[in-house]
């Protein structure tokens, strides 16, 4: 079937794309329809899609989960679609359930990824998903690649690290498969027609047909929000001076060291799957080795190396490693900016220390909103602050009966209470108004300090998953993720806490 005339530049570049692919697979001798063109349309609008397919064009694919699924149910339904790239645990059934004519899935590099799709494929009942595995044929070790390709060298270069990358053969041969009968991924938009003429099987093609992706624009339109920014979030711009001491850091002694900054907290606590979920087992000091100001809550404690892990050269170990959450998704709406908070275990990756005051800030922005969240003051306008949000959910739920809230209780002087239905104790209410800073005797004094390490300091093993509760005279803070994370060897960094930075901006 002809496809219908549309105008504009997409349609011109989709026909030369097509053109260059058919004379690639006519020099290697095969048929141009034994080559799938997957258009990547990442960050470009369904507008431009749909003029593609009404080009005649049917393979899609997105980098992106929520992008994904946002796009999904507003293009036709005979699109053959594919995600592209790592695919995170946490985000299957999202994608899955989002996408429910999802065709393939594109650069599964573990086992782990594969089951959790095998499952979700059979929890949902839909048809069996093509899978592409990515393999690392580079040796080298958390690289994953097809080949090697060195776009500066000649045609004939290229071609041999191509032949040396023949992976599609192996697997074939291994399987006592048809080698038409398996896929090979090879080529991008500047490399797809030598790809083509090694074997690929299947072509990402991006900017040839959409055009380049005009990150820069996004990049001066939230460096220029960085004021309004910090207007928003409760003075920010004074709280980030604070990051070096708040968050969790790696201590050369083998432990890891929490920072949390609550002023007016009662009660502060480490809970994980490490001591039962326990709030009264780990609980923190107040104070902080140099800053012993009122507000700051402190806990330590030892490090445990996973099972068969070898210690490295340095002190730093992967540690307490969780599901992370991919900061690149976009469409972030208002319920879910305070529902990652509370709900998803994050991994923020490795991060340089920060060079200025202005780069806290813009990283908070883009962990809450993504690369593609508001990018003007009235976008930026239309989203509550993050104390309005919490004020909403408090009113939301103060007739909430105490069963349908998290049956945790606390332990203060001697008294129980419920940490989400804190009975008015006039008595305490004056000690808190009366309150004194901490008396440092655990750091001034050796004994003190050995008798609060001992008493404060148990071990936690890799992998655990754990949060920080914080009491308030005002009522509970909604539980706080923390977060551990790799750590390079040889890069000193230090890493912040995501939603201590909100624990900041709600008190």
């Amino acid at each position: 079937m002809a496809a219908p005339a549309v105008e504009g530049a997409a349609l011109t570049a989709l026909h030369s794309v097509l053109l260059q692919v058919q004379h690639a697979a006519e020099r290697s001798g095969r048929r141009p329809e034994q080559i799938r063109v997957v258009g990547v349309s990442k960050t470009k609008p369904v507008s431009l899609i749909r003029q593609v397919y009404d080009a005649g064009h049917r393979c899609f694919g997105e980098n992106y989960v929520q992008e994904f699924v946002d796009k999904a149910p507003q293009l036709p339904e005979d699109i053959k679609r594919h995600f592209i790239g790592h695919l995170q645990s946490n985000k299957v059934k999202t994608l899955l359930g989002g996408v429910p004519n999802l065709d393939m899935v594109e650069g599964v590099d573990n086992v782990k990824i594969a089951n959790h799709l095998d499952r979700a494929v059979s929890t949902l009942g839909r048809n069996p998903l093509k899978i592409l595995v990515q393999v690392n044929t580079s040796g080298e070790e958390w690289l994953m690649t097809i080949g090697m390709p060195d776009y500066t060298s000649t045609p004939e270069n290229f071609r041999e690290s191509l032949i040396q990358a023949n992976c599609r053969f192996e697997v074939c041969k291994a399987f006592g498969a048809a080698e038409d009968q398996c896929e090979l991924s090879m080529g991008m938009s500047n490399d797809f027609e030598q790809a083509i003429e090694m074997g690929s099987t299947n072509v990402r093609i991006g900017s040839m047909i959409f055009g380049p992706r005009d990150y820069a624009k996004k990049h001066k339109a939230l460096k220029d929000l960085k004021a309004e920014i910090f207007k928003r979030f409760l003075n920010l711009q004074e709280l980030s001076t604070g990051y070096e001491i708040v968050g969790v850091h790696r201590n050369p002694e083998l432990r890891m060291d929490f920072t949390d900054w609550a002023l007016g907290a009662r009660y502060c606590a480490l809970v994980g799957d490490f001591n039962g979920w326990s709030p009264t087992e780990n609980c923190a000091r107040e104070g902080h080795f140099g800053h012993d100001d009122y507000g700051y809550w402190f806990i330590s404690l030892e490090d445990k190396l996973r099972e068969g892990e070898k210690p490295d050269e340095l002190y730093f170990q992967q540690y307490n490693c969780v599901d992370d959450y991919d900061k690149g998704d976009s469409g972030v709406t208002i319920e879910e900016i305070f529902k990652k908070a509370n709900d998803e275990y994050w991994e923020p990756e490795e991060n340089e220390m920060v060079k200025n005051r202005f780069e806290l800030p813009a990283k908070l922005y883009e962990e809450l909103f993504g690369p593609n969240g508001p990018q003007t003051i009235e976008e930026l306008g239309e989203i509550p602050d993050a104390e309005t949000r919490y004020k909403a959910w408090k009113e939301q739920h103060k007739d909430d009966p105490p069963s349908s809230l998290p049956p945790l209780d606390i332990i203060d002087n001697g008294k129980v209470y419920d940490i989400f239905n804190i009975p008015s104790d006039p008595a305490w209410q004056e000690k808190f108004r009366s309150k004194e800073a901490p008396i440092a005797y655990w750091l001034e004094t050796r004994k003190g300090r050995k008798a609060w390490l001992k008493k404060y300091t148990p071990a936690i093993p890799h992998g655990s998953k754990y949060r920080v509760y914080f009491n308030t005279p005002d009522g509970p803070l909604e539980h706080v993720p923390a977060w551990a994370t790799y750590v390079q060897p040889g890069k000193y960094t230090l890493h912040l806490l995501l939603c201590v930075l909100l624990a900041m901006i709600l008190m």
